[in-house]
């Protein structure tokens, strides 16, 4: 869980990562607020690992964004051998012609992580640094993180198994 959120404040430009503990929402709107944040992302454990995500959009108030994130797996960058940042000069890709799960998930992740989305022709095509979403064969997506030269997979993967864009009162 942690090694997860230290993964994703290296890879996401500008993240800083807070610790909630055992702090109520409140407060931890609090912090946020002391550290000028617009946005936050909420990793919720789930069985003793990453289960949900969340996403809120923080000004005079705070506002939910769907969709929520039921997490499948996630693989670190432990995984993968080394922990590494990624450049700032980050960018959304998707496969030409995606799914529209894919491609919904993709422009949200885009416009709030305020960067740029990219659809490349093939897979052949190596995007150097990239949050790549892909569909997988349940109908849920795959979020990997790519670097530079080579494009090759730093991680953290995520394997997202249902994207709830409703979000209940």
């Amino acid at each position: 869980m942690r090694s997860l959120c230290h993964d994703l404040e290296r890879v996401i430009p500008n993240a800083i990562r807070i610790n909630r503990g055992k702090l109520s929402f409140s407060d931890l709107i609090g912090k946020v607020f002391d550290v000028e944040a617009d946005r936050l992302i909420i990793v919720e454990r789930w069985k003793g690992g990453p289960g949900k995500m969340q996403f809120y959009q923080i000004s005079s108030e705070v506002t939910h964004l769907p969709p929520l994130l039921i997490l499948g797996g996630v693989k670190t960058q432990i995984d993968f051998g080394r922990r590494r940042r990624l450049s700032k000069n980050i960018t959304v890709t998707v496969m030409d012609d995606p799914p529209k799960n894919i491609m919904d998930l993709a422009k949200f992740l885009s416009q709030f992580l305020k960067v740029p989305l990219s659809i490349t022709k093939s897979s052949e095509e190596k995007v150097t640094t990239a949050i790549q979403i892909s569909p997988i064969p349940d109908g849920g997506a795959r979020i990997q993180f790519n670097a530079p030269p080579s494009g090759t997979e730093v991680g953290p993967r995520l394997i997202v198994k249902k994207a709830v864009w409703e979000i209940s009162r």
